[in-house]
């Protein structure tokens, strides 16, 4: 529970930061919702969580279904079987 709470409040300090080097909410500079209408995308976002994961951690198992989407914003993944 404590490490979660960590993970949420770092995560949120990152984006906090980036918004605050790039002038503005970087949700809604990602390049995946450059195409939608402002309010679409400001409705996405206003519901996103920030999350933090460290190098190894496993986001979701492959064929495990989730109602989830994630989008990074630093970092990479990778998919493995």
């Amino acid at each position: 529970q404590e490490l979660a709470r960590f993970e949420e409040l770092a995560a949120t300090r990152n984006r906090v930061s980036l918004e605050r080097r790039n002038g503005g909410r970087v949700r809604h500079l990602c390049s995946f919702f450059q195409d939608c209408k402002a309010e679409f995308a400001a409705a996405i976002a206003d519901d996103m969580q920030d999350r933090l994961f460290t190098a190894g951690q496993v986001i979701c198992h492959e064929g495990t279904q989730h109602n989830s989407l994630f989008l990074i914003h630093h970092g990479a993944a990778t998919v493995a079987c």
